[in-house]
Parts: C-alpha cells; sequence; structure tokens
C-alpha cells in the first residue's frame, strides 16, 4: 500500500472502500472485521452475504453505538 498510496491516506482508504472490502473482504481498522463481524452473527452473514459494504455499514449504525464487537481483539463481543 505505501509504494502505491505513498502519503495519500484518501487514496488507500479509497482503494480500501472500492477493492480491499467490498472484493476482498480485507480488514480495514483494529477494531473492526467484516469476515470475523459476519461469522459471528449469523443472521448477518444470511442477511448480507458476501455484500461486505452492507455488513459495515450495518456495525457503524447498530453494532458500534450498542458497543458490539467487531473483531477478535475485542473480547467477548463488546468494547471494555
Amino acid at each position: 500500500m505505501l509504494a502505491a498510496f505513498g502519503n495519500d491516506p484518501v487514496a488507500a482508504c479509497n482503494h480500501w472502500l472500492t477493492q480491499g472490502l467490498p472484493q476482498e473482504s480485507r480488514r480495514g481498522s483494529r477494531v473492526f472485521d467484516v469476515q470475523f463481524y459476519l461469522s459471528h452473527f449469523v443472521d448477518l452473514k444470511n442477511a448480507f452475504g458476501t455484500n461486505y459494504a452492507a455488513a459495515v455499514d450495518h456495525w457503524l449504525s447498530q453494532g458500534l453505538p450498542t458497543r458490539v464487537g467487531a473483531a477478535p481483539e475485542n473480547s467477548m463481543f463488546s468494547f471494555t
């Protein structure tokens, strides 16, 4: 990423939003892992399938405000 985008965080973020997340389900932060989130909430996996952008939107609007953890580092599925 550094070789491709250098010190341009906007370009790196745009790449993640258009390629890394929707095409490769790549993790974009320490607090959210889309694969972890969907694998631990079967109802969401059934609802979103591989629509990773929709899963992120759901976590931002529903999971994050209610302190639902979405990464292995967040023990017991909630922030401490």
